[in-house]
């Protein structure tokens, strides 16, 4: 008679080890998470995402000095952003400001931006602040609440998973209240988790501050509550927990019912009413989904086939089935029906808008149910292969051998792409927080002209909603304000223009050189004026930023068919004006470079004081071929078919202020 042989078994314990692999995890993924939110601020002058950024950061302004929006700026713009139109393009334009410029849904963060200002920090430098301490904040709260709903082993694998992960649209790399609210909800969800029903004060104190944070901390408290009662259902006899249910739903309820009671400040908006047509949202819907479900498969994608990212997902969830995962699997049910709410919520131009924000706690959970699986079929494969190696049978009949071998096949399948095609989109997001709208502002701008050249009753012409921002956030509130994109080619124009032509002394637009860094000199420059005049002008300057290496240009006077050549070198590590001639007069002007250079100003003639040509009328293509980029330098360029005469006072950076006088 054979020994009975003892049948292997799968250590599930929890040891120091797994610990310790979590911790490391957790460690590669804050740098990696916190470095593509950190590094693209310590590049940039402004913050990331300008528009955005400062769309937040005037509401802050907006607190401190304009609470109930009723300054003359809010006023004027209130006017022009709720006018009737029947062009979309108009009412597209119409809704996006309105939201930005008066529905207060984030009034925590402003109340943040203004106590750091407070301190001694400019708006600029809090913004970064918040958005680095958010994302340590948020980064340790998706290890937390991993780490409450799977082992310490599973929850390692999981982080490393998401270490290169990015998520279409803000995702947690771009950081803004909705960020800083599901932050606080993942804690919320881990002390929940953890500690179950006896967390009452942190309950309400995180749930508060969610909500005033971001109008998606509403809908993340409603599922802490809803978890709270499924993870306590024996307890909900008890009067003490009804209470609290209560008073917890009261707090949502309220939240969701101030916007509607409170008219100023503004607190929500009907989107719909700003769409020209009739608006069905049960034919909106349907549409609206592809958004949805391309941000869901993109998710499958990345473990190589769609197909091998769902069987994944399905290991998983069985595993949690089988394990009794109870906290994982309604956490699971309550995001998933939080996704499908979203995507049930249509707005115009944006469809829907909420599910990038359902989505990203979801996707974290679902990586973690991945993990979960994986971590099964490592752990069981190797018992099960040394049960069929003695022959043990029946032990190996107890082990899924089947499940942990296909769903090993499966993670090989996956490696294939994933590392790649998270590797791949982390850089293309990195480079693209870096260089979208790498702008440059000066704020003596606004502070000249608020403080020492506009008198009473005088507007303030914005052509782009970026100057509008920056302007309203350095003392353009009490000041008249004319948007033009909302007015131009409306019924309304012939009002806010015709009639207050008289009063409309200033213009705030962006730069057609917008870019901090200048335009990249690539092929031939060539330099001339869009009429037969002839370029006269004692000195031709270009302002030159720094170079890494020696570099040649040649400049070129054309004057009809005779060409004169003037080579100039130019030392490493320059940086600012270079006399390219002196005493010219030539058809054109023509730059070629060995090098890549990027010019950040044009100066013709001497008693020119901006850093490009305006009073000169001055054209400038750069490329060659169907690559040339044409940038006109007349002031008539900054604000055509508007009747006013344009003369610019301030080119530096990014915006360009000029001053108007009604064409005669």
């Amino acid at each position: 008679m054979k020994p009975k042989q003892n049948a292997i078994r799968v250590d599930t314990k929890e040891s120091k080890w797994h610990t310790k692999l979590l911790l490391v995890s957790a460690a590669l993924f804050l740098t990696v998470q916190t470095y593509l939110t950190l590094a693209p601020f310590l590049v940039r002058e402004l913050p990331v995402e300008a528009d955005d950024a400062y769309s937040y950061i005037q509401k802050a302004e907006q607190m401190r000095t304009c609470f109930l929006q009723d300054c003359e700026a809010l006023a004027n713009l209130q006017e022009q952003l709720l006018a009737p139109s029947d062009q979309e393009s108009v009412s597209a334009q119409q809704i996006r400001q309105y939201h930005r410029l008066f529905v207060i849904y984030h009034p925590l963060h402003s109340v943040l931006l203004l106590a750091l200002g407070g301190l001694g920090f400019s708006f600029e430098t809090a913004y970064l602040l918040l958005a680095v301490t958010t994302k340590l904040f948020l980064s340790v709260g998706i290890v937390y609440w991993l780490s409450t709903l799977f082992k310490h082993s599973v929850s390692a694998i999981a982080v490393l998973l998401l270490i290169p992960v990015v998520y279409i649209g803000t995702g947690i790399h771009t950081i803004v209240p909705s960020s800083m609210a599901l932050a606080l909800a993942l804690w919320l969800w881990a002390f929940v988790i953890r500690r179950k029903h006896n967390i009452q004060a942190i309950f309400i104190l995180l749930s508060l501050s969610m909500i005033v944070f971001h109008q998606a901390g509403k809908l993340y408290a409603g599922v802490a509550l809803g978890l709270y009662i499924l993870l306590n259902l024996p307890l909900m006899k008890e009067r003490r927990q009804q209470l609290f249910v209560a008073g917890i739903g009261l707090l949502i309820g309220v939240s969701l019912l101030l916007p509607y009671l409170l008219t100023k400040p503004q607190l929500n908006f009907d989107p719909t009413s700003f769409y020209p047509f009739d608006w069905d949202l049960l034919a909106e819907i349907i549409p609206a989904s592809a958004y949805p479900i391309d941000i869901m498969t993109t998710w499958l994608w990345a473990f190589s086939f769609p197909i091998v990212g769902a069987l994944l997902l399905l290991v998983g969830l069985h595993g949690a089935w089988q394990q009794k995962r109870r906290a994982a699997l309604y956490m699971a049910a309550l995001l998933t029906l939080l996704a499908a709410v979203s995507m049930l919520y249509v707005v115009p131009w944006f469809g829907a808008l909420f599910f990038e924000r359902a989505w990203v706690p979801l996707a974290i959970l679902l990586t973690g149910f991945v993990a979960l699986g994986i971590h099964a079929a490592i752990t069981q494969l190797p018992a099960a292969l040394a049960n069929l190696k003695q022959r043990n049978l029946r032990a190996l009949y107890r082990q899924p051998i089947l499940l942990a071998g296909a769903t090993m096949a499966l993670v090989a399948a996956a490696s294939i792409t994933y590392p790649q095609f998270y590797a791949r989109h982390y850089g293309l997001t990195l480079h693209n927080q870096i260089d979208r709208q790498d702008f440059s502002f000066s704020q003596e701008q606004p502070q000249d002209l608020f403080s020492l050249r506009i008198l009473p009753g005088e507007f303030v012409l914005y052509s782009h909603e970026l100057p509008l921002y920056y302007y309203l956030t350095y003392g353009g509130l009490a000041h008249g304000a004319i948007f033009l994109p909302v007015i131009q080619g409306t019924p309304e124009e012939e009002y806010w223009l015709a009639e207050h032509a008289e009063d409309i002394r200033y213009l705030a637009a962006l730069s057609p050189v917008p870019e901090r860094k200048g335009i990249p000199m690539e092929g031939e420059v060539r330099i001339s004026t869009p009429s037969t005049n002839k370029i006269i002008a004692d000195i031709v300057q270009i302002y030159i930023t720094s170079l890494d290496a020696d570099a040649r240009l040649d400049v070129r006077l054309q004057q009809g068919d005779e060409s004169i050549s003037l080579p100039v070198t130019i030392p490493a590590g320059f940086q600012g004006w270079l006399e390219l001639a002196t005493s010219v007069e030539a058809d054109e002007i023509l730059l070629s470079t060995n090098t890549q250079l990027r010019i950040s100003g044009l100066r013709v003639g001497s008693e020119q004081h901006t850093y490009w040509p305006w009073q000169a009328g001055i054209s400038m293509q750069v490329g060659l071929d169907s690559e040339v980029t044409q940038y006109d330098f007349r002031p008539s360029s900054l604000l055509p078919d508007a009747g006013f005469n344009v003369e610019v006072l301030d080119d530096e950076g990014s915006i360009i202020l000029a001053e108007l006088s009604a064409a005669k």
